[in-house]
């Protein structure tokens, strides 16, 4: 029957067995065209993963014993898609999931710093993150790039696209009088009264 195959949907997954013996599998199991004798050893590696997606390899290597071995693994996944608003000295991240353990947020303030490897300036880091995830303390007018990171089983990690986003100050005209923030959300408008614990009585911005 072969290793087996999950997840895949992208085209472009590249299979090689003892750095050779070239795959592009496709179904539930492959099978490698050269067979490897017993007590020879074997090691799956992934060349080439699929568009959108990434793949990890469970029991890639081994021995060869006295059958065919089908223990071998690979499993894809969907690359997280990341979206990311600005706000008033904040951003806010919106992705849907992908089925990972955890999300773990990365910011910079610099447009080519690989957050993925490297340790950025005006590093930013929200780990085990959720959807909707809210960023504060950023400066208003500086552009910041983030990128989502997901973490699955077997130590496979998906990155999303790189996205910008600038927080600016709210340019307010006459018609506006007052500002309110509750639950990370700011409200400007002509007026607000106190009701109940969560409200905010507006004021005259400065």
């Amino acid at each position: 029957s072969g290793a087996a195959l999950t997840g895949l949907t992208g085209a472009g997954l590249t299979l090689k067995n003892n750095g050779g013996d070239e795959l592009t599998p496709s179904g539930a199991s492959f099978t490698f065209a050269t067979s490897v004798d017993s007590g020879e050893n074997y090691a799956v590696t992934i060349s080439a993963q699929p568009s959108g997606q990434v793949c990890g390899v469970a029991s890639a290597s081994g021995t060869v014993a006295t059958a065919n071995v089908e223990n071998v693994a690979v499993t894809c996944y969907a690359n997280p898609v990341l979206a990311v608003e600005p706000r008033f000295a904040s951003a806010i991240a919106t992705w849907p999931t992908t089925g990972a353990s955890t999300y773990t947020l990365k910011g910079t303030t610099s447009p080519t710093c690989d957050l993925v490897t490297a340790s950025c300036p005006g590093a930013i880091e929200v780990a085990t993150a959720t959807s909707p995830a809210i960023v504060p303390g950023l400066t208003d007018g500086t552009v910041y790039y983030f990128q989502l990171l997901a973490a699955h089983p077997g130590g496979v990690n998906a990155a999303s696209n790189k996205t910008a986003t600038r927080p600016n100050k709210p340019l307010l005209d006459d018609s506006v009088t007052a500002l309110a923030t509750a639950n990370g959300v700011t409200y400007a408008g002509g007026a607000f009264s106190p009701v109940g614990a969560l409200s905010y009585r507006g004021r005259s911005p400065p």
